[in-house]
C-alpha cells in the first residue's frame, strides 16, 4: 500500500500540471498550492474480508490505522517530490514550514502508530502539495471497480435486476465469496437477502456472525456512521464525503442531532438521506426495509457524543413497514434500479449518475 500511495501522489501531482484551467485566476491559485486529493474506496469490503464488523471498536480502529498509514506515506511522497521538483510556491507561508501537520489525529490524546515527529521535520523542509487527502463521492467509479464506495459500508449486499432473459443479482464480491465458502445454496440465499432489502439482518438459516459482519448502510445507527467519518477525518487534511442513511421513521429531531453531532466532532461533507423523503422514492432494493439496526457494540461512540452534549437513542429493534414506495426510473435507460448514496443518484443498469454535491 505504501508504494501504491507513493505512485498515486506522483500521478496526481502530474495532473496538476497537465490540467487545462478555465480561467487564469484558477490556474494561478492551483499552481500556487498544488492541492491534490488522494482518496479511498473499498474500506467496507476490506472489513468484510477481515470478518470485522464495521460498527465495532475493532472496525473503527482498523479504519483509523489504514487512514493514518495512507496519510503518513502521502506526506512522505510529497516531501520526496519537493526535493525533485520544488515545493509549492507558497510553502513558506504554510503550517508545513513551521512543522505543523494538518491532521487532527497527530495531536491530542490519540494513539499514533507511526513516527509523525520525524516526518514533520522532513516535511518542514519542503512539500510539493499543500493538501493531499480527501474522501470524495465515488459512487460510479466504485461500481466500475466492484468495491464499496469511499468509506461507506455497502448500501445493499444484493441488488436484483429483472430483464427479458430472467432475474439476475448484483452481489457484493466479499459476501458472494463468503456465501460460496459456506456451501449454502447460492440462488435461494441471494433471493432471500434481496427480498430483505439487501440485508442479512433477520434472515433465518444464515450463520449468526453474518449479521454482525455483513452490515449495510441502514443496518447501522447514525452515530456509528458519524464515528466512522470521525476516524477517517482525523487523517484527512481536506473533507470527507459521508452519507448518513436513515430509515423513514426517524424524526426531525433525529436528523437535527446528526448535524449537531457532526459539527461538534469537526466533520465536513455530511449528507443525510432519510428513506422516503423524496417525492418520488429512489428505488435501491426490491423491497422496503423494516428498519432494523444491527447490534452496535461501539458503546465508546455513544459516550463520545454524550461528552460533546449530544444525546442518542438506543437502537429500535423493529418498526412498522413504510408505505409502498413510488419508484423513480432512470432518465437515460428507463431502468428502475437506482441507488442514492453520497449525495448522488446512480443507475445500476446503465451507470448514469447525478450528484447534489461534487
Amino acid at each position: 500500500m505504501a508504494e501504491a500511495v507513493r505512485l498515486a501522489v506522483r500521478f496526481l501531482d502530474n495532473v496538476v500540471d497537465l490540467t487545462k484551467h478555465p480561467t487564469p485566476e484558477i490556474e494561478e491559485m492551483t499552481l500556487k498550492t498544488r492541492r491534490v486529493g488522494l482518496g479511498v474506496m473499498g474500506l467496507a469490503d476490506m472489513l468484510y474480508a477481515l470478518r470485522v464488523p464495521y460498527n465495532s471498536e475493532e472496525g473503527f480502529e482498523t479504519i483509523s490505522s489504514v487512514m493514518e498509514f495512507i496519510a503518513y506515506h502521502a506526506v512522505g511522497a510529497s516531501a520526496e517530490l519537493a526535493v525533485e521538483r520544488g515545493a509549492f510556491p507558497v510553502f513558506r507561508d504554510s503550517g508545513w514550514a513551521r512543522g505543523r501537520l494538518p491532521f487532527p489525529g497527530v495531536y491530542g490524546n490519540r494513539r499514533r502508530r507511526l513516527d509523525w515527529d520525524g516526518l514533520a521535520r522532513v516535511a518542514s523542509k519542503g512539500m510539493r502539495n499543500s493538501h493531499l487527502l480527501t474522501v470524495a463521492p465515488t459512487g460510479s467509479i466504485s461500481m466500475l471497480a466492484d468495491v464499496s464506495s469511499g468509506l461507506e459500508t455497502q448500501f445493499a449486499l444484493v441488488y436484483r435486476k429483472e430483464v427479458a432473459a430472467g432475474v439476475f443479482y448484483y452481489v457484493d464480491a466479499e459476501f458472494e465469496r463468503c456465501l460460496l465458502e459456506s456451501g449454502l445454496p447460492r440462488e435461494p440465499v441471494l433471493r432471500r437477502v434481496a427480498e430483505n432489502g439487501g440485508s442479512v439482518q433477520g434472515v433465518e438459516g444464515l450463520p449468526e456472525w453474518w449479521s454482525r459482519v455483513f452490515v449495510t448502510a441502514l443496518d447501522i445507527p447514525w452515530w456509528d456512521h458519524l464515528r466512522a467519518q470521525h476516524e477517517v477525518q482525523m487523517w484527512v487534511d481536506a473533507s470527507v464525503s459521508k452519507t448518513i442513511n436513515m430509515p423513514s421513521w426517524v424524526s426531525v429531531e433525529d436528523v437535527l442531532r446528526v448535524f449537531i453531532a457532526a459539527h461538534r466532532l469537526g466533520l465536513k461533507g455530511v449528507t443525510v438521506y432519510r428513506d422516503g423523503s423524496k417525492a418520488a422514492q429512489v428505488l435501491v432494493t426490491p423491497t422496503q426495509r423494516l428498519g432494523r439496526y444491527a447490534a452496535s457494540v461501539s458503546n465508546n461512540t455513544v459516550e463520545l457524543l454524550r461528552r460533546l452534549g449530544v444525546e442518542v437513542e438506543g437502537p429500535r429493534p423493529e418498526h412498522p413497514a413504510a408505505a409502498p414506495p413510488v419508484y423513480e426510473t432512470c432518465p437515460v435507460c428507463g431502468g428502475k434500479h437506482l441507488r442514492y448514496q453520497e449525495g448522488c443518484v446512480t443507475c445500476l443498469d446503465c451507470g448514469w449518475s447525478s450528484c447534489v454535491i461534487a
